[in-house]
């Protein structure tokens, strides 16, 4: 009841109705962000420029970077007596396509990484790394002024790329299931996702693909010294290079497996359970929950199950 009475505070309508998971689990962490960081200062332009070398810095787990904002006071995490352990950064940035030139790197909160399940032919199997690697997979835009080649107004193209630029404690995915029928029904989507036990995400971060990308600008600079062409295309930022992939295959950002709930029933209606790993660091229990219902299960129920929503715990080193 107190976390209800606190949603309605917030000005929040409680219903008897069918709540969505996901649409919960964004209602609760959205009004702990607001508790947490609305003291919070904004910060000014100044303090951009200082993105790109906060992404780039080792952080310690125990630590956070600090960041002078237009009030002269340092902001760190410490300032909070608690912090969301779902609160992540994802990092964007933009590249010309015609002289290369990078602009500055964009970052946007999140607390859940809503996944796009892919269209699989002939049963083919579909992993939670596929989705990730569809989700920080370039695209293309057209039209864009660039401040470094775009002399008399002609515009060029940009390839954008977001990948994660701080990843949290507890890493939440929700699998985008809902779709539409051409004649307007919802259809649910029940194609099982195969995740693993232990996640890298790694060559998921902004840092790792920032060194393939100048990598291959490096390569590309040097295939022209040879006696190649002067103008290299620029290549896609996340150009599989096997030396960058054996140098960062080190699991500097991995993750275990902690919880996943499964949505039973139809697109309109339905019910939700939950499979829970046990509460001590090293268990390997794992539990079922349905209402009030509670029973040990076993692993290879829970790898098996039609994920809604993942839930990671970072590994400590």
């Amino acid at each position: 009841m107190e976390v209800l009475d606190a949603l309605v505070s917030h000005n929040y309508r409680i219903t008897n109705q069918e709540e969505d998971a996901h649409e919960l689990f964004n209602l609760l962490t959205t009004t702990l962000e607001r508790e947490l960081y609305s003291s919070l200062p904004l910060y000014s332009l100044r303090d951009a420029l200082l993105v790109e070398d906060l992404l780039q810095s080792p952080v310690s787990e125990d630590s956070s970077p600090r960041i002078t904002t237009r009030g002269s006071k340092s902001v760190s995490g410490s300032r909070n007596p608690v912090s969301l352990p779902t609160r992540g950064m994802f990092a964007s940035q933009m590249q010309c396509n015609n002289c290369g030139h990078r602009n500055p790197v964009l970052l946007a909160t999140f607390q859940s990484v809503t996944l796009t399940i892919p269209n699989k032919v002939l049963g083919g199997t579909i992993t939670l790394q596929e989705c990730l690697q569809r989700y920080v997979s370039s695209e293309t835009i057209s039209d864009v002024t660039c401040d470094n080649c775009s002399f008399g107004h002609k515009k060029s193209s940009f390839t954008r790329k977001i990948t994660f630029g701080k990843l949290p404690q507890l890493l939440c995915f929700h699998f985008h299931r809902l779709t539409w029928h051409n004649t307007g029904v919802p259809v649910k989507r029940s194609e099982y996702v195969n995740f693993p036990e232990f996640l890298n995400m790694d060559e998921f971060m902004y840092t790792s693909m920032k060194a393939k990308a100048d990598l291959t600008d490096q390569y590309s600079t040097l295939t022209g010294l040879l006696g190649g062409t002067s103008q290299t295309p620029v290549r896609d930022f996340a150009f599989p290079i096997s030396s960058v992939n054996a140098t960062l295959s080190r699991a500097r950002y991995r993750y275990r497996l902690c919880s996943v709930i499964v949505h039973i029933g139809n697109p309109l209606s339905g019910h939700y359970i939950t499979f829970r790993r046990g509460a001590n660091e090293d268990d390997d229990k794992w539990y079922f929950a349905s209402d009030s219902q509670v029973m040990r299960v076993l692993p290879r129920e829970v790898m098996s199950s039609s994920a809604y929503m993942l839930f990671y715990e970072r590994v400590k080193h």
